[in-house]
């Protein structure tokens, strides 16, 4: 694979592998006086595949490495025929471009339904919320928002046959007060509910384009088809760039792109007009963490919301804390993720089992209306307690209900005889310092140290 300045063609060296993908350049001034500018060219790079019992960290790793991935088996034909049937109806209304305009963004003989949450109960039950979904977006976007990540962007796409292919684009483009390469802002997927092959106008993509600068122009044979069964998932950075291919074949090429992005910038898609008020508190009390955006996140000089939430009458219900029961187990990890508990070091559904052998009784859930909202992992050892896995539902904060949980921690700790309570926070999170700090708790003049035991 070689490389080149791409100001002044000076060239030589061999890269190996897709880590060494953005190059500083040549570094001569003399060259191009573009010190510091020149970039690595690089042709014949793959969009990476895997299969669906592939490890979500080593997915996440390869979509940051090569800014797209494709995932096959995540769907089956149940749910293909599912939200495909559940879209029928929006989809046979939705405006067909008979005559192309090369300048209208999207091409002749297509088709999109945009609000899927409000229309179609499998994209919003089995697709948004997927676990390796989760676990990607937690890989990239995660870091750089406190209170988790939204929903950007969700729409069914049909290219028909003799659709011209899509000028490539960013899904950051939108956000052009950040200069390029951005810092991660969103995470987009396409889930193909039929065949994506090259002749009937599959994703085309550019590998490793978001790690480019703004004046870096794709070369004919840089652009590859993400071609894919049905059934299977593409991922890819919002950075990367990528349109719609052309569909010279006779087949009608299906799939449901949904995009994330940081909870503090605005949705491109409206969520809060596209999806109603009691469909939001519905999806809140029955799948905790949809992404909807439907939460605040604090500013940056602020330490308190300006207002507290009022509780909703949508939200209402009978609430209960109680000890984990099996049937728990999948509302319970949704809502880890949706809290952005889950690392990729720790298997949440592991670390389940392990705490049900251990003191099971001390693995508290709060439930709202019958839905679990909350959650605490409590543990005594004989010297001090431990407090692990403080969730409450985004949907669901500001009501007091963290505070009832480790209320109800503490008191079950208190009577085994505990005499004092730690616990750990990520640095980071500030949030969870200030909540922790309202309840007496301090810090100590310690140095956490660990070792893992066995790998998850």
């Amino acid at each position: 694979m070689r490389r080149r300045c791409q100001r002044c063609s000076v060239g030589g060296g061999t890269l190996e592998g897709v880590s060494d993908f953005v190059d500083r350049g040549c570094g001569k001034r003399s060259n191009c006086g573009a010190f510091g500018l020149c970039r690595t060219e690089l042709s014949h790079m793959s969009i990476p595949q895997y299969s669906a019992d592939a490890p979500a960290r080593e997915v996440a790793a390869a979509l940051g490495e090569a800014g797209c991935v494709v995932v096959t088996g995540v769907m089956d034909a149940e749910l293909r025929q599912s939200i495909a049937g559940e879209l029928a109806p929006h989809m046979a209304n939705a405006r067909y471009i008979e005559e192309d305009d090369p300048a209208h963004f999207y091409p002749d003989r297509t088709r999109r339904v945009t609000a899927l949450v409000a229309r179609s109960p499998s994209v919003t039950d089995r697709l948004v919320a997927h676990p390796l979904c989760r676990q990607i977006c937690e890989t990239h976007l995660l870091p750089n928002c406190e209170h988790g990540y939204q929903l950007h962007v969700s729409a069914a796409l049909e290219v028909g046959p003799g659709a011209r292919k899509q000028v490539l684009h960013r899904e950051e483009d939108p956000f052009t007060f950040f200069p390029l390469p951005r810092p991660k802002i969103i995470v987009a997927s396409m889930w193909a509910v039929s065949d994506f092959r090259a002749d009937n106008g599959a994703t085309l993509l550019v590998p490793g384009s978001h790690r480019w600068p703004a004046d870096r122009k794709a070369a004919p044979d840089e652009v590859r088809n993400a071609e894919m069964p049905a059934g299977s998932v593409l991922f890819w950075m919002g950075g990367t760039l990528h349109g719609a291919g052309a569909n010279t074949s006779e087949d009608r090429r299906y799939g449901v792109i949904l995009t994330y992005s940081l909870g503090w910038v605005r949705q491109e898609e409206n969520q809060y007009l596209n999806v109603p008020p009691s469909r939001i508190a519905e999806l809140s009390r029955r799948r905790p963490g949809t992404c909807l955006g439907s939460t605040c996140t604090r500013g940056l000089a602020s330490t308190t919301r300006p207002l507290p939430d009022a509780p909703s009458p949508d939200m209402g219900g009978e609430w209960e804390i109680r000890p984990f029961e099996a049937r728990d187990g999948e509302a319970v990890v949704a809502l880890w993720h949706a809290c952005g508990l889950v690392v990729p070091w720790n298997d949440p559904v592991k670390d389940i089992e392990r705490k049900l052998r251990v003191q099971g009784e001390m693995f508290l859930v709060g439930s709202l209306g019958g839905s679990v909202v909350a959650t605490v992992m409590a543990g005594y050892e004989g010297h001090r307690g431990w407090v692990n896995y403080l969730a409450v539902a985004p949907e669901c904060r500001r009501q007091g209900l963290g505070r009832r949980m480790m209320e109800a921690a503490q008191a079950r700790l208190h009577a085994m005889g505990c005499p004092k309570i730690n616990l750990q926070i990520r640095k980071s999170n500030l949030s969870a310092a200030r909540f922790y700090r309202s309840l007496g708790y301090v810090e100590d003049e310690s140095i956490s140290m660990g070792k893992r035991l066995v790998e998850d």
